[in-house]
């Protein structure tokens, strides 16, 4: 996307010269190539990287805590769990991380953001 952006401003300033065939070209390509990439990886690792190979003797005596207990989601979508140090968890359900609501500092981050969020909208256009 930068490449697309950069070629795009060099073509404003009148740097090169693109042809609407050229144009719609690079736009595709910028585009698709992406997607195209985020499927293929996708489709290798499966949903929740149940395709990735763990060694089984190495994860066998780890100290993982158990992050699918219901007693740990709030509603079904909010992970706490007083005793889990991670501030990110890979969601219970499709693809995606969510906050442990239980640790201060993702707490935090939630709040600036929706602090962030509040004031984009209040002092917006």
């Amino acid at each position: 996307m930068v490449t697309y952006f950069a070629m795009l401003q060099m073509q404003l300033l009148q740097l090169i010269d693109l042809s609407v065939t050229d144009h719609c070209v690079l736009h595709v390509l910028s585009t698709a190539g992406p997607i195209l990439g985020i499927f293929v990886v996708a489709w290798h690792i499966g949903q929740s990287a149940e395709r990735v190979k763990v060694d089984t003797e190495e994860s066998a005596g780890s100290d993982l805590l158990p992050t699918d207990d219901d007693q740990y989601w709030k509603w079904g979508m909010f992970y706490y769990n007083p005793d889990d140090p991670a501030i990110w968890i890979e969601k219970r359900f499709g693809i995606g991380w969510t906050l442990n609501f239980a640790n201060p500092v993702a707490v935090g981050c939630f709040v600036m953001l929706l602090l962030a969020i509040a004031a984009g909208i209040i002092l917006g256009p």
